[in-house]
């Protein structure tokens, strides 16, 4: 199943600053994808999918962008999204083979969960999975990752031990 990702302002910009050499020596390569528990609104009827958006961003210091499950802890008590058994989060490492070229622009990237893999939230609960971001190294903040594209699901997936999740997440730059 495939999921359309919004890249990210901060992408954006510090891949204009090194393709005008404002910075150099950075490998904007995209090496991680991180699966959320956020991503999803209620309107009264049951969640549902939230619209990805390019702009998600920490409001703790450094503000760096970041999955809306990640985000939600620092938005102020009032404005929090998610109760706190519905924030949790897996990072992977892409492996070879996972990023494809598509179109003039456009890659794909393969997303994947295997069996043993992310079965509990931290409070003995099936993650219900609805957002995914793509991420590359930091290119300022040495040991952080920045996110590069955000995408979410249509519907929550629900991660157990009998199933794998595989998601390929297609980004236009």
């Amino acid at each position: 199943m495939d999921v359309l990702a919004k890249v990210t302002d901060d992408y954006r910009i510090y891949l204009a600053q090194l393709t005008s050499k404002v910075i150099t020596g950075w490998d904007p390569t995209p090496l991680y994808y991180r699966f959320g528990e956020g991503g999803w609104r209620d309107r009264g009827a049951g969640p549902e999918q939230r619209l990805p958006v390019s702009n998600l961003r920490l409001l703790t210091p450094p503000n760096l962008q970041d999955l809306d499950a990640l985000v939600d802890p620092t938005r102020v008590v009032a404005d929090q999204r998610y109760l706190v058994t519905a924030r949790a989060t897996i990072t992977k490492s892409f492996v070879p083979g996972d990023y494809s070229y598509v179109a003039d622009y456009t890659g794909k990237f393969r997303c994947f969960l295997d069996f043993g893999e992310f079965n509990n939230d931290g409070f003995g609960n099936f993650p219900e999975i609805w957002e995914v971001g793509i991420f590359a190294d930091h290119p300022l903040y040495f040991g952080q990752k920045l996110m590069v594209a955000y995408g979410t699901f249509i519907n929550a997936f629900v991660k157990t031990g009998a199933v794998q999740l595989i998601r390929y997440v297609k980004v236009i730059f």
